[in-house]
């Protein structure tokens, strides 16, 4: 435990993205873009990297995209018809 005052950085989990939108110049049959804003609290310290999650009706969320340094992300392979969500 440190004392007050004695220079620790307490860190907690950052807010959630927000405003997560499809960017639709990435647009095609097979690959959708999205991008993202940072929460308003980065829980103390740097936001280092990013994780999507991908699901479609029929599954559970799965990991799509990790490490990733930037606020946008291209997510490939789809499936023509089938309804995505995805989770930053």
């Amino acid at each position: 435990m440190s004392q007050v005052g004695a220079g620790a950085n307490l860190v907690t989990n950052p807010d959630a993205p927000v405003n997560i939108f499809e960017v639709l110049a990435s647009r095609t049959l097979t690959t959708l873009g999205i991008q993202w804003s940072d929460g308003p609290y980065n829980g103390g310290d740097y936001i280092l990297d990013y994780r999507v999650w991908r699901a479609d009706q029929s599954s559970v969320y799965q990991i799509d995209g990790t490490g990733l340094l930037t606020t946008q992300y291209k997510s490939t392979g789809l499936t023509p018809g089938v309804t995505y969500t995805f989770k930053v």
